[in-house]
């Protein structure tokens, strides 16, 4: 092997491992999904929630017409920050709710979104009672929510491209 081709096939076996690990992960993250979606209900059991801004809120007859990516967090969440920023630039354009959980009062929560600068719809879960009716279970979480069905899930970080394709998969009505 002349010293030409050193550096190429060093790169070749650079690339599969790091090919290798993203397919470990993948693997591993679709598992942990599946496992912590099998206590959701297939359809949403939430009737009416009201947001911190006063809204009456009804997402099954939202996610008739088009999808709602309801998204749970917590302040106190070390990783929530690196999903929120993406899902609040997703709600200028697509149905966005999120569930603040157990995060404390209202006031509390308000000051926190203000703080970070977030704008995207937010409806209190002090005591964790709607988490609970939908089975989550952890924070970050993400569902996505279409025709009143649940439709997909995600838990833990979050890229845009993953929201965006779970978004578009269940638009297609693939999923």
């Amino acid at each position: 092997m002349t010293q030409k081709n050193k550096p190429a096939h060093k790169g070749l076996r650079w690339l599969k491992t790091l090919l290798g690990y993203g397919l470990f992960i993948l693997v591993v993250s679709v598992a942990l999904d599946a496992f912590r979606s099998r206590e959701m209900p297939e359809t949403l059991p939430l009737q009416t929630v009201q947001s911190l801004a006063g809204n009456q809120l009804d997402i099954a007859a939202m996610s008739m017409e088009r999808p709602v990516i309801l998204y749970y967090w917590a302040s106190w969440c070390g990783v929530c920050p690196l999903v929120s920023g993406t899902v609040d630039g997703f709600s200028d354009r697509e149905q966005v709710v999120t569930v603040a959980l157990q995060s404390g009062n209202n006031t509390q929560v308000k000051q926190y979104l203000q703080n970070k600068g977030y704008g995207f719809e937010v409806v209190n879960d002090p005591s964790g009672a709607l988490a609970r009716s939908l089975g989550v279970s952890a924070t970050p979480t993400l569902l996505f929510i279409y025709q009143g069905e649940i439709r997909s899930s995600t838990t833990g970080v979050t890229s845009w491209p993953g929201i965006w394709l779970r978004l578009w998969l269940t638009k297609m009505n693939l999923i």
